[in-house]
């Protein structure tokens, strides 16, 4: 479990996270999301004991991570991919960091098969791609067999096979009952992978919900009638937000599924299609921070 309480980190003038407060269960797949910017990463780095909030406290399995014991065991993180000595070879940075955290010699091999480098192992990491990179890094986080996973972007540069490959590992961990926070710009991936969503604007919550609820909470009615004008002018009346779509049919917001034919019935308008229609993550997604950029364009 990885719990935020009040976290707040600033830069000089900049407030990078504010007032954050979130838990992370385990047994679930978490996905983190915001723009550029949102604080995301920082949240990360907290987390992990590489950035020192400013307020508030974040705390991983109960305890600060600089806390735990043999933390490599009991927490793994991707952040930065490239944070790699050029010069070793894939086998031996994972070695390196095997036995630095007291960790068996075996379990470096174990890794290396997981994520698909075995052909590679013996090479420089130098000439690695981005996506081999994140293979790598990957490797090191599971390299301790950890209850909890933190990974920024998993699969940037991943081929499709790759990040087919990430979602069935994450799936995985999460159902082993392990805690798994993971960021990705990639909506529709994430849509596959994540049971939950925390979702950041400017360093704030903006959203903190399961997956089903979020897209049900932008979900509309799509109706289809040769009555179109009668049934739109009804529906605004009952508090419905009408919308034409480009095959005539209206898309209606603000009124389930039975209010719409309760309304078309009242207006005695013949109906060719009644329909829910889900919202996709990134529909879902921008909604929240489109609102969210509108907000503070107004606040002072």
């Amino acid at each position: 479990m990885i719990e935020l309480a009040g976290l707040t980190k600033e830069y000089g003038t900049r407030i990078a996270v504010d007032d954050l407060t979130v838990t992370v269960h385990p047994g679930r797949v978490t996905g983190f999301l915001g723009p550029n910017g949102s604080g995301k990463t920082t949240t990360m780095r907290c987390v992990l004991g590489l950035a020192r909030p400013t307020s508030g406290t974040a705390t991983v399995l109960g305890q600060p991570y600089r806390a735990l014991a043999d933390p490599m065991r009991r927490v793994g993180a991707l952040i930065d991919p490239r944070a790699l000595h050029p010069g070793r070879t894939a086998y031996r940075h994972l070695l390196a960091l095997a036995q630095s955290n007291g960790l068996p010699g075996a379990r470096v091999d174990e890794v290396i098969e997981l994520v698909g480098l075995e052909s590679v192992a013996d090479d420089r990491v130098r000439g690695f791609s981005l996506g081999m990179n994140q293979r790598l890094g990957i490797a090191a986080a599971l390299l301790g067999d950890p209850d909890v996973l933190l990974l920024d972007e998993p699969v940037n540069g991943l081929d499709p096979e790759g990040i087919r490959w990430v979602r069935e590992l994450l799936r995985d961990l999460a159902d082993e009952g392990r805690t798994v926070l993971v960021s990705s710009h990639l909506m529709s991936e994430m849509e596959d992978t994540a049971d939950h969503l925390v979702v950041l604007g400017r360093g704030r919550l903006l959203a903190d919900v399961p997956m089903a609820e979020l897209l049900g909470a932008h979900s509309a009615v799509r109706v289809r009638t040769p009555q179109g004008p009668t049934l739109a002018d009804a529906l605004r009346r009952a508090g419905g937000r009408v919308e034409l779509e480009i095959d005539g049919a209206l898309r209606v917001e603000g009124l389930d599924l039975t209010g719409v034919g309760d309304v078309a019935f009242l207006a005695d308008v013949r109906l060719h299609e009644l329909s829910r229609v889900t919202a996709s993550l990134e529909a879902a997604y921008l909604a929240l921070t489109d609102d969210d950029v509108e907000y503070r364009a107004v606040t002072p």
